[in-house]
């Protein structure tokens, strides 16, 4: 069923930010068989109405990074058919909690990859993108790590930093916080005049 775009500029509703007012306005019309949501847990919470408050089946696709969770979020999600985290570590996490959670309702998928898309290249086609890509600046066979998606302090990518020294050679470790980086830098109020080294600033300050 394909439902008509509105006319004019969309707005955005600061009320509407996850869909929980259009969502229920969409499902009355097209009354859908299977509802399958993913993100943060606290996104897709407003769809976790009681199976016999709604006549469609509900899966959801969230994660978890640790604990400790809120307490709340066990007897919300558990009103899913199938809840599926996006490792094996974010189901520890949240049986974990929420021991009396259902074992049933409860599984893992690592998230898919299309294997026809995203696959090894040749050697050749490797130099060939290097050559075509890397600045001027930087060695052609330099060892070259991509980072998708984002770094905030929870998800510690100074475990990263570790990898990519055992990987490639070194990293430094900050005299202040004790964290590992990447090369030297020279932070504002740091240096040979402010008696400070380049090194040394909080991991806070490292972004």
């Amino acid at each position: 069923m394909r439902l008509p775009l509105p006319d004019g500029p969309l707005r955005f509703s600061p009320d509407d930010r996850y869909r929980q007012k259009t969502f229920f306005k969409i499902a009355a019309r097209i009354q859908p068989d299977v509802v399958f949501a993913f993100g943060e847990p606290q996104r897709v919470s407003y769809l976790c109405a009681p199976r016999n408050a709604r006549r469609h089946r509900l899966i959801l696709y969230v994660n978890f990074d640790g604990l400790s969770l809120p307490p709340g979020y066990g007897s919300v999600l558990r009103h899913a058919d199938l809840l599926l985290t996006k490792s094996e570590f974010a189901k520890k996490v949240l049986a974990s909690a929420h021991p009396d959670f259902p074992a049933d309702k409860l599984s893992y998928l690592y998230a898919p990859a299309d294997t026809q898309r995203f696959a090894p290249i040749s050697t050749e086609a490797r130099v060939g993108l290097r050559r075509d890509l890397l600045p001027e600046w930087m060695p052609q066979n330099a060892f070259l790590l991509g980072w998708v998606g984002r770094n905030p302090w929870r998800k510690q990518p100074w475990l990263l930093y570790k990898v990519i020294h055992y990987c490639a050679g070194a990293y430094l470790v900050c005299g202040h916080c004790g964290k590992p980086r990447t090369r030297p830098q020279t932070w504002p109020g740091t240096g040979p005049a402010a008696g400070v080294p380049p090194a040394q600033r909080n991991d806070a300050d490292h972004g």
